[in-house]
């Protein structure tokens, strides 16, 4: 339990094989969002910060509340003044050679995004969602989209359609 991120998690399960490693995270509790994660990776790609594989599952995010997540982690981390007078913005320091997302129920207002899949990677601080698939308003949105973590830079390549801006 860590109170001040707002979040839990139920269950860990770490397994070590004489190849690979296996991180299970089930039941993380993110002020009301719900995640499973699964990581897998070779000794050497974690000896060298990478992770082969990782899984994310949602049944249900409200991403309001899960902001408020966001906002507790910034508040516990340095100042922008502290980073910047200690080193630059610092690099993510893993990479996530491939994996994928499948988060079945989005809210955010009055807005609902069903069945968001996507194959993720995260390579020089961008994450990449490549393959994107979502239900926002009853319409079809597919794509690829990338963030860089450190900068916030957005890029995306995304087509939609049938939406239901009425509901």
């Amino acid at each position: 339990n860590i109170p001040e991120l707002l979040t839990s998690v139920r269950h860990v399960l770490i397994s070590l094989g004489s190849n690979d490693v296996r991180i299970n995270l089930y039941d993380i509790n993110a002020n009301g969002s719900d995640f499973n994660v699964n990581i897998y990776s070779t000794w050497d790609q974690f000896f060298n910060k990478r992770l082969g594989d990782i899984k994310v599952m949602s049944r249900n995010i409200n991403l309001d509340r899960l902001m408020q997540v966001s906002d507790a982690v910034a508040k516990n981390l340095p100042s922008p003044a502290e980073r910047v007078a200690s080193t630059q913005l610092a690099d993510v320091p893993v990479e996530i050679l491939r994996g994928s997302i499948n988060l079945r129920r989005i809210t955010t207002g009055n807005i609902l995004v069903r069945n968001t899949t996507g194959r993720i990677s995260l390579f020089n601080n961008i994450l990449y969602v490549n393959n994107l698939r979502t239900i926002p308003m009853e319409g079809i949105v597919i794509g690829d989209a990338s963030v860089n973590l450190v900068s916030t830079l957005v890029n995306a390549k995304l087509r939609g359609r049938e939406f239901d801006v009425a509901k």
